[in-house]
């Protein structure tokens, strides 16, 4: 499958990386299908374009690489949602903001998908444990240049 990115031009991608979004993200509602594209080496951020419109792009990560106690209290209506047959294939991503030098992960309203439907759905948890600015400590911003 083509993607046109404002980012990375354009870039083919398997369609097994494909995540829909059938509610939409909220504030992007012409964006209904995402790609997961590697952005680091290390495999620790994934760039998360939009394959509806080209300027839609987000830096995510595994909050359990950050935060090995992280999880979330999935609602059976969210499991429906998410045609989630089983546990094992949830896949939970956090969106990454850039503050100066400092990298945050939005940890209240992580990103949620089966990865076997491909189908995904933004929460946005109860629970104040959870930050919307989680530090993520010091990282090398440089070599994620281009990150907003």
């Amino acid at each position: 499958m083509r993607i046109s990115s404002v980012r990375f031009g354009t870039v083919e991608v398997d369609a097994s990386r494909v995540v829909e979004f059938p509610a939409r993200l909220p504030g992007f509602p012409a964006s209904r299908r995402y790609a997961l594209l590697w952005a680091d080496a290390r495999e620790v951020f994934w760039w998360l374009q939009s394959a509806d419109e080209p300027g839609v792009c987000f830096l995510v990560t595994d909050p359990a690489l950050w935060i090995p106690d992280y999880s979330i209290d999935l609602r059976p209506e969210d499991a429906r949602r998410l045609e989630l047959g089983s546990m094992d294939d949830l896949a939970v991503v956090a969106l990454v903001a850039r503050h100066g030098d400092r990298l945050t992960a939005n940890l209240r309203s992580p990103l949620v998908f089966n990865a076997a439907t491909r189908r995904g759905v933004q929460l946005v948890l109860g629970d104040d444990a959870w930050s919307v600015r989680h530090d993520l400590a010091s990282v090398e911003v440089p070599a994620l240049a281009g990150i907003a």
